[in-house]
């Protein structure tokens, strides 16, 4: 797992970073990359199939183009996802944190300000020359 350092610049203290990472890890724990292409290969096999049954046809042309649209831009439905929709993912967030109690945890261990100081220091990387 790798951070970026602008998580740097948005988080404040060790158990913003710490939150974040957990995220990131549980979607790798819960093998999240591999469901979403499971997913993809179970709209994949029956357009495949579809599309040799019916090569050639007016029918199967039409039931390709509408197939295909949905294997390839298809949002499923919010109640399917582990992520709110981006459209509406600050809302849900915030909703959900007026419903949990307010708790202060020690979490400072002192190394944060340093860390976050001397990453915020580091130059900028070289940009890539627009031709490759």
């Amino acid at each position: 797992m790798f951070i970026f350092t602008g998580l740097f610049k948005v988080t404040e203290n060790e158990a913003q970073l710490a939150g974040v990472m957990a995220h990131e890890m549980s979607h790798v724990i819960l093998r999240h990359g591999t469901h979403e292409a499971s997913k993809a290969n179970l709209i994949q096999l029956p357009l495949a199939l579809a599309g040799a049954a019916t090569a050639n046809s007016i029918l199967g042309q039409v039931a390709d183009m509408g197939l295909g649209l949905a294997a390839n831009g298809g949002q499923g439905p919010q109640f399917l996802s582990d992520h709110p929709n981006p459209g509406n993912r600050e809302r849900a967030i915030e909703e959900e944190i007026r419903t949990l109690p307010r708790r202060d945890y020690g979490y400072a261990i002192g190394e944060f300000a340093r860390a976050k100081a001397a990453i915020l220091a580091l130059p900028a990387p070289a940009k890539l020359p627009k031709n490759q």
